[in-house]
């Protein structure tokens, strides 16, 4: 399933100038070449504004959206399409007022205190585009369960223990992407092991 990607202004901005910045917009023309879409986000009009002349002759894909109109885009289309590239607490509370996943670059300059705590941490472009692609093969209606006294979800039956070590994963205040990816692929393996009953 594709992904939107909604980014934080910040995130883009924080590298002008610095030698990563090439690799960020590499990545992001590779997340849309993907058959992804992304959208840069801000409180502020003029920001966005500035950042459209800015940004946008390097792929005219590139959307620019207040945060209001992605919380509301989330609202219309459903948690399962977006994934929210952030380092600011209202990041952290659409992701988890939407449940979608919260991502944080360390590379910004100014990290608010519950993106950092819950947000996934990336450490380079390269890592968010293998996360984005990784993403992209969930299949759109499982979910991981919360409450284990329910063993089955949309037909398949959870692996206790799997389920178990991903709710220990959640739980830890700096999941590296190394968790996340180890998480992944065990619940991907586990999915493709097990029988519909």
């Amino acid at each position: 399933m594709k992904k939107v990607l909604l980014m934080s202004l910040d995130i883009i901005d924080d590298l002008n100038g610095d030698p990563m910045f090439n690799a960020l917009v590499e990545c992001l023309n590779q997340v849309i070449t993907d058959g992804n879409e992304l959208a840069f986000m801000s409180r502020s009009e003029y920001r966005l504004r500035t950042a459209k002349q800015h940004y946008e002759h390097m792929n005219n894909n590139f959307k620019f959206i207040s945060r209001n109109q992605a919380k509301n885009i989330i609202q219309t289309h459903g948690k399962n399409y977006f994934i929210i590239l952030g380092n600011r607490n209202i990041d952290f509370l659409n992701a988890v007022h939407h449940k979608i996943l919260l991502l944080y670059p360390t590379w910004t300059k100014e990290l608010e205190p519950k993106a950092k705590k819950y947000g996934l941490q990336i450490a380079n472009p390269k890592e968010l585009l293998e996360i984005i692609n990784s993403t992209n093969i969930q299949q759109s209606d499982l979910d991981i369960p919360m409450n284990f006294k329910e063993p089955k979800y949309a037909g398949i039956r959870v692996d206790k223990d799997i389920y178990l070590e991903y709710k220990k994963l959640l739980k830890k205040n700096n999941i590296t992407g190394k968790d996340f990816f180890n998480a992944l692929m065990l619940s991907v393996i586990n999915s493709h092991n097990k029988k519909l009953p």
